[in-house]
Parts: structure tokens; sequence; C-alpha cells
């Protein structure tokens, strides 16, 4: 694709959604140490990449997903955070699974994002990893860890956490991102399917073997 599509990290490869909202707030979720949005699960996946250059495949798939669905941060924007942050950040891969988040036209189910919440508490592995990269809020209860701002003041005193303070509120409700995502999204374009995306993109280049791909990811660093 990367051969094929040389400005994969800053073209939309469906182009009727270059006019889709977008907007850069995630420097106000980033700044400092990382891990600004006031979920818990997020704020570790940033902070893990913040401090060790690395973040769980996974991970990666919450954080780009809140980013650009329910913050709306254009696609390029966390491209370029990753790209800048990530020491095994890739030319190709990186810029294809945010466009693959953002939906341009890299999947078939594009509003499937916003059904990953959170806040939702589903196995202790999320627990202990939270503990792990976010001291702020290790000392909170199992049925608290992933929504803070629902502990009454008495068991966040318990824990050393004054919302706003030690650890930020919520930079935005889950139901109201997810609403307005989808809103967004039912007034643009219908979404081009992926393999005709690709072909209409697609310039037939015979007698070439070499990827451009060590070049393009030299010229960026």
């Amino acid at each position: 694709m990367l051969f094929d599509v040389p400005d994969l990290a800053t073209r939309n490869l469906q182009p009727s959604f270059d006019a889709f909202p977008g907007s850069r707030t995630i420097r106000r979720c980033a700044r400092g140490s990382g891990g600004q949005t006031g979920y818990p699960i997020v704020d570790a996946g940033m902070r893990e990449l913040w401090h060790t250059g690395v973040m769980h495949n996974r991970m990666r798939m919450v954080v780009a997903s809140f980013l650009v669905k329910h913050l709306l941060v254009d696609w390029r924007e966390g491209e370029r955070w990753f790209w800048d942050t990530l020491v095994d950040a890739d030319a190709g891969s990186n810029p294809a699974n945010w466009q693959w988040c953002r939906f341009p036209a890299l999947t078939p189910h594009p509003t499937s994002g916003c059904s990953i919440d959170p806040a939702r508490r589903k196995v202790r592995s999320r627990r202990r990893l939270c503990q792990a990269l976010d001291t702020r809020i290790e000392s909170l209860p199992d049925s608290l860890i992933h929504q803070p701002w629902t502990a009454t003041p008495i068991e966040l005193a318990g824990a050393g956490v004054e919302l706003g303070k030690t650890y930020p509120k919520p930079i935005i409700d889950h139901k109201v991102g997810a609403k307005r995502w989808l809103a967004a999204y039912a007034v643009s374009a219908t979404v081009e399917p992926m393999a005709s995306a690709v072909r209409r993109l697609t310039k037939h280049r015979s007698g070439q073997a070499v990827m451009p791909t060590i070049a393009i990811a030299s010229s960026r660093r």
C-alpha cells in the first residue's frame, strides 16, 4: 500500500471525508508525562508510550479509537504523535492503522470503535496495567479503578485522589463522545470499500521492485 500510496501519512484514502471534523486536542491529552484524558485505561497507554517508547497493540487500538472517535482528533495528528514517540514506528503500518481507526477507507465497519467504552471493567489485567503505569490511581479499589469519577469523596480521599488536581476529570463523557462521532459520521458520504479505494489510488508500476519504505522513513526522521 505504501508503495502505491507514498503520501499515506497525509492523505485520506477516502477523499469524501476530507472535510470531516477534526481537532488538535491530542496536545491537551498528551501534555506533560502523557495521559490526561481522565480515563485510566487510555491514560495508562499514553503514559506507557511516553515513558517507554512502546505500547501494547491492544492499547494502541484503545487509545487511537478514543482520540479519533470520542475526541474527533484528526487521524494525522495521532499518526504524527505515534511516529514521534514509538521506537518501532513504521512508515507504512502507522498511517494505515490510524486511517483504519478513523475509517476513511480501511474498514467495513467504520462505527465499530464507538463500542470501545474506555471506562468498562472487564479483566483484572487492565487493573494491573493501570496500577503499574499510573501511580496517581494505584490505590483505588477494583470497582473504581476504571471510573474514579464515580467514587464518593471518602473513597477518593482514602486513595489519595483528588479529581481535577491529582488526577484529571474525564475530558468527555463516553456516551456524549460516541453520540457526537455517530452524528458526524451520519452526515458524511458512504464509505468506499477498501479494495476499490486502493485500486483507485494505485498506479501500475511495472518493473519496479524496490519498495520506498526506508527512504520515506528516513526522510520523515
